[in-house]
């Protein structure tokens, strides 16, 4: 994934917000469980704008995935 979504970002682990979801269902259908792979984000923080309430995803700046290259 790009970066961690506001629900990652809350619990703390990856793909488990609504691309989670989906990606789940995709590794079902093609017979892969997901306990076998290691899953991670480009950008490893939450990068978001404030609208209200709401934590809305921003996309992160060159600067932020360099930063989490290995």
């Amino acid at each position: 994934g790009e970066q961690p979504g506001d629900t990652e970002d809350l619990s703390g682990h990856p793909f488990v917000g609504p691309a989670g979801q989906l990606l789940d269902r995709a590794l079902r259908e093609l017979g892969i469980d997901r306990s076998t792979l290691y899953l991670t984000n480009a950008v490893k923080h939450f990068h978001f704008e404030r609208r209200g309430k709401r934590r809305i995803h921003s996309k992160p700046q060159h600067t932020h995935i360099n930063a989490c290259r290995p």
